[in-house]
């Protein structure tokens, strides 16, 4: 950053000194009668429609997910898995999300796996989990594991 700064402001300095300023300013002259209304009074108005629901959507967009409930899991554990919920930190996008999942669905033993970016959690099921694979596959991938919940 500091090398586009003192470049520019060098450029600047040696544009000054050595180019005449005549080159500079005859252009600037022939500008001096110009309108400010060149556009139409409706597509002014238009613009400024448009760009505010383009503000406002962006705001919907953003806080829709706090406003949605929740998707909850249903609680039914099959018989032959046992449901593992751990802490998975750092998740803030579907992408994140699906991160999560595929590295973790390499461990044996750990099947349906389901990231949950909003709680923050990540739900599992399998037998005889090693937390510690679970852990070292959420970091290496570069998550913050906050262990079972």
């Amino acid at each position: 950053m500091a090398t586009i700064i003192g470049g520019a402001l060098i450029f600047g300095v040696l544009i000054d000194y050595l180019l005449p300023a005549s080159w500079f300013t005859g252009a600037l002259q022939q500008f001096h009668d110009h309108e400010h209304d060149v556009l139409p009074y409706w597509l002014k108005v238009a613009s400024a429609i448009l760009l505010t629901g383009a503000i406002v959507n962006i705001y919907i967009q953003k806080y829709w997910k706090k406003l949605r409930p929740q998707k909850k899991f249903s609680n039914v554990k099959p018989v032959y898995m046992n449901q593992h919920k751990v802490e998975v930190k750092g998740m803030t996008c579907s992408h994140c999300k699906t991160n999560v999942e595929d590295s973790m669905g390499k461990i044996e033993g750990i099947k349906d796996i389901r990231a949950d970016i909003d709680l923050n959690e990540v739900t599992f099921s399998g037998e005889q989990v090693d937390y510690e694979k679970v852990k070292q596959a959420v970091e290496e991938i570069g998550y913050q594991y906050g262990g079972k919940k």
